[in-house]
C-alpha cells in the first residue's frame, strides 16, 4: 500500500482536516521539474500553510489534554470509583494521549516522505523547510507524550497506591525476570494500561507538560541509560556470555541521565557526574551453588581512560576521589578489591570499548509493594564503538548513523510465582512477544560484528521475521545470518527519530541555492 492511500485511510475520525495535505502535494510535485520556479513556489508555500494549519490545530490539542490532566488531579475524588470506566474522563485522557501520538507520528512521517519526494523530483533547495521546521509545534509536541503519560500516571498513583513515603529499593530480594519485545506502535497504549496498576516511577521526575508546551525546554535525558560495553578484538567476552560458559563475565561502563549536546542525540555524562564500572559473572546452576552476580563501583570519567589501560593503579585514583569528595573511606575500603579484579581482568584480555547501548527506561512500580515491577525500554539505540581512538573518552559523541531499535524491550519483574490477575490479562493482549534471555549486548555484537561471530543469538533470525519462532531457545550458527543481521536495526516511529532533520539539513548544507 502507497503511503497516500495508508494516510488517508488511517486519519483519525475527526481529526480529517488536521493532517497534511499529502495527495495535493504530490499533484504538485508531479508538475514540477528542476526548471519550474512556479511549482517550486507553490510547493513551499503550501507546505508552509499545512504546517501553520497543523501547528495550530496541536497547540489547542495539546492544551486540552493538559487542562483535563489539571481537572483530573484537582477532583481527583470524583473518579476514585470509576477508574476503569470507558466512558469516564481518566480512560478519554488515555484514549486521547494515544490519538494524538498516532496523529503526531504519522503527520511527521507524511512531512518526512513528501520533503523526500520533493528533492528527488526537483534537486531543490529546501533550506526554507528547515527554517520553518525548528519551530515546528508538531515535532515538539511528539516529544512531549511520554510527560502526559507520567502526569495521567500521578493520577492513578494517587487512587491506587497507599504508600506515603518516597519508595527506596529493597536491600536484599530474589525476582523471576521475563523479557519481552513490544512493537513501537504500541508502546504509548500500553504505557496508558500500564498505569491504572502499577504508576511511573521516577527518581528524577519529569517536568510537566503545559499548554505553552512549545516555550518550555522539555527534556527526558534524566530518564536514559547508558552503558558502553568492553570486548576484545576476538569477542571473547560475547562468546563466553552466549555459550553461558560457568565463570563468563561482561564489563561495562553505565551512566544515568546525563546531557545531551546541541547536535546529538546520545546523551553523555555531566562534568564531574559518577560513572560506575559493572561486571556480571554467570554461574551455572548445574556446576556452581553461586548465584550469577552483577558488582558494580563507582568511578572518575577523567580517570577512566587510564585505569583501562592500566596506567592508573585503581588505589591511587580512589585517594585522587576520596580528596576531590568523591569516595569515602568506608566506600574505599568496600570497592578497592573489586575495582583491582576488574582491571586485571580488563588489561590482561584486552578489552576496550566496542559497543554502546542507550535507551529511554520507563519504570512501573508501587511504592507499597515489590511484587510486581515493570521496566520498558524505547527507544532503544544500538552502535557499535571504536576502542582504539585515543580520545574516545572525552567526546563520547558518535558521528555515524544509527536508528532506535524496531520494538520496545520490556522486563516483567516477579517476587515470587503468583502473578495479579491484571498481569495475565496484558499477557494475553498479545502484544508482548516472549523472548528469554535476551541481551542488548549480544544483539549489537551481532548486529554489527556478525563476521568476526562464530555464535549468534536466536533471536537474530526472528527480528528479521517480525518476530516469529521468537520462543526458540537455541542458538544458531554466524553462517546462516550474516546477511540478515544487517537489517534489524530498523527505523521506529518519527515520535523518537531525527532522521529526518538530519536528512534535510545535509541536504541545505550542500546546495546554495536562494529560499523560493
Amino acid at each position: 500500500m502507497k503511503f497516500g492511500e495508508f494516510l488517508k485511510g488511517h486519519c483519525l475520525p475527526g481529526w480529517e482536516a488536521h493532517y497534511l495535505d499529502y495527495d495535493r502535494l504530490k499533484k504538485i510535485i508531479k508538475k514540477s521539474d528542476a526548471s519550474s520556479q512556479h511549482s517550486e513556489e507553490a510547493f513551499a508555500e503550501k507546505v508552509l500553510a499545512d504546517m501553520e494549519r497543523i501547528d495550530l490545530f496541536v497547540t489547542g490539542k495539546v492544551a486540552e489534554i493538559v487542562n483535563n490532566l489539571i481537572y483530573l488531579q484537582e477532583h481527583a475524588e470524583e473518579f476514585g470509583d470509576n477508574l476503569f470506566d470507558e466512558n469516564g474522563l481518566p480512560q478519554k485522557l488515555s484514549q486521547d494521549i494515544v490519538d494524538f501520538e498516532t496523529y503526531t507520528d504519522h503527520n511527521i512521517t507524511a512531512f518526512r516522505k513528501i520533503i523526500k519526494k520533493y528533492v528527488k523530483r526537483t534537486g531543490k533547495s529546501i533550506v526554507w523547510y528547515v527554517q520553518r521546521l525548528s519551530s515546528s509545534r508538531l515535532h515538539k509536541a511528539a516529544h512531549v507524550i511520554h510527560e502526559l503519560i507520567v502526569q495521567l500516571s500521578q493520577f492513578y498513583k494517587s487512587q491506587i497506591d497507599t504508600g506515603d513515603a518516597k519508595w527506596e529499593p529493597p536491600s536484599s530480594f530474589s525476582r523471576n525476570t521475563t523479557k519481552f519485545w513490544v512493537p513501537h506502535d504500541k508502546i504509548t497504549a500500553l504505557k496508558c494500561i500500564i498505569i491504572k496498576y502499577l504508576p511511573i516511577l521516577e527518581v528524577n521526575p519529569s517536568e510537566e507538560v503545559k499548554p505553552n508546551f512549545f516555550e518550555q525546554d522539555l527534556d527526558q535525558s534524566h530518564n536514559y541509560i547508558s552503558s558502553v560495553y568492553l570486548d576484545n578484538d576476538e569477542h571473547d567476552s560475547y562468546h563466553n556470555r552466549i555459550q553461558r560458559l560457568e565463570g563468563a563475565q561482561l564489563f561495562r561502563i553505565r551512566w544515568y541521565g546525563g546531557t545531551i549536546p546541541a547536535g546529538e542525540e546520545l546523551p553523555i555524562p555531566q562534568p564531574k557526574q559518577p560513572i560506575f564500572i559493572e561486571r556480571k559473572t554467570h554461574h551455572d546452576k548445574k556446576v556452581s551453588s553461586l548465584p550469577s552476580t552483577k558488582e558494580r563501583f563507582p568511578f572518575d570519567l577523567d580517570l577512566l581512560p587510564g585505569y583501562l589501560n592500566g596506567v592508573i593503579d585503581p588505589a591511587k585514583a580512589f585517594e585522587l576521589m576520596k580528596l576531590q569528595g568523591r569516595m569515602t573511606s568506608k566506600e574505599e575500603d568496600k570497592y578497592l578489591p573489586l575495582a583491582e579484579e576488574c582491571q586485571h581482568t580488563i588489561t590482561s584480555m584486552n578489552f576496550k570499548p566496542k559497543l554502546r547501548t542507550v535507551y529511554h527506561r520507563t519504570a512501573f512500580q508501587r511504592s507499597d509493594t515489590n511484587q510486581v515491577r515493570i521496566s520498558l525500554d524505547y527507544p532503544c539505540f544500538f552502535i557499535p564503538q571504536s576502542g582504539d581512538n585515543p580520545n574516545f573518552w572525552e567526546k563520547l559523541t558518535y558521528d555515524g548513523d544509527f536508528e532506535p531499535f524496531e520494538s520496545g524491550i520490556l522486563e516483567l519483574k516477579l517476587v515470587g510465582d503468583e502473578r495479579p490477575p491484571w498481569v495475565d490479562e496484558l499477557l494475553a493482549m498479545g502484544w508482548l512477544i516472549h523472548l528469554n534471555k535476551f541481551s542488548k549486548f549480544q544483539t549489537t555484537t551481532a548486529t554489527f560484528y556478525a563476521d568476526k561471530l562464530s555464535i549468534m543469538p536466536y533471536w537474530m533470525d526472528s527480528i528479521a521475521n517480525d518476530g516469529s519462532d521468537a520462543n526458540s531457545d537455541t542458538t544458531t550458527t554466524a553462517t546462516t545470518t550474516t546477511a540478515t543481521t544487517t537489517a534489524t536495526i530498523s527505523p521506529s516511529p518519527t515520535n523518537v527519530d531525527n532522521s529526518h532533520n538530519k536528512a534535510v539539513t545535509a541536504h541545505v548544507e550542500s546546495q546554495s541555492q536562494p529560499q523560493p
